[in-house]
C-alpha cells in the first residue's frame, strides 16, 4: 500500500493554469467607447449612476490578487449585475462577454445585491409607515382600483395585438406591443 501511494505521489500532474484564459475585450471596449445612450441601453443606468454605485459599494465587493489569479475589478463586478438584470441573457452569455465563469456571474449578482442592500438600502429602499402608508394605499385604490395595496415591485409585459389608436404607446423596450401588469 505504501509503495502504491509513493508511486502516485511521484506522478502528480503540474498545473500551469489555475483558471481558463478568457477574453474580456467586450467590457474593455464598453468602458471606454460606449456613448451614454449605448451605456444606458445595455445597463439601464447612466454612466454617472453606475460610477456612483461602484464608489458606494466598492469596499464591499473589492477582492485582492492572489498567487492563483488576478482579482476582477469592482467596476466589472458591478457591471455584471445591471447587465444581467437588464437583458434576457443567460449566465453563460454574460460570462463570455465579461471574460469570467458562469459561477462567477452568479456570485457577482449575489455579492452586488448584498452590497446594495447593506450600503444603499436604507437611503433608497424605504417602506412607507403610518400616515405615509395610508396615503399610498389611498392613491393605489383611487388611481388603479387596487384596495389595500401599498406598492408594486416590477411588472411583467403581456403581449397584445396593437390597438388601432396610439399604437406606438404600447411598444415596450423589446420592440413589441404589450401592456404592463
Amino acid at each position: 500500500m505504501f509503495i502504491f501511494a509513493s508511486l502516485l505521489a511521484c506522478n502528480s500532474i503540474e498545473r500551469r493554469c489555475w483558471v481558463l484564459p478568457r477574453s474580456d475585450r467586450w467590457f474593455q471596449i464598453v468602458e471606454t467607447a460606449f456613448t451614454d445612450k449605448e451605456w444606458y441601453d445595455n445597463f439601464r443606468v447612466s454612466k454617472a449612476t453606475f460610477q456612483f454605485i461602484v464608489s458606494e459599494i466598492e469596499a464591499e465587493i473589492v477582492r485582492k490578487n492572489t498567487a492563483m489569479r488576478k482579482a476582477v475589478s469592482p467596476s466589472k463586478r458591478t457591471a455584471i449585475t445591471p447587465y444581467y438584470m437588464s437583458s434576457t441573457a443567460e449566465y453563460r452569455t454574460i460570462a463570455n462577454l465579461f471574460g469570467v465563469s458562469k459561477s462567477f456571474v452568479c456570485l457577482c449578482i449575489k455579492d452586488f445585491c448584498k452590497a446594495i442592500t447593506k450600503k444603499l438600502g436604507k437611503d433608497f429602499l424605504t417602506v412607507p409607515k403610518e400616515d405615509d402608508l395610508s396615503e399610498v394605499m389611498r392613491i393605489y385604490k383611487e388611481k388603479w382600483g387596487f384596495p389595500a395595496c401599498a406598492g408594486a415591485i416590477d411588472g411583467t409585459h403581456i403581449p397584445i395585438q396593437a390597438p388601432l389608436e396610439n399604437r406606438t404607446d404600447y411598444i415596450n423596450r423589446k420592440s413589441y406591443h404589450s401592456i404592463v401588469i
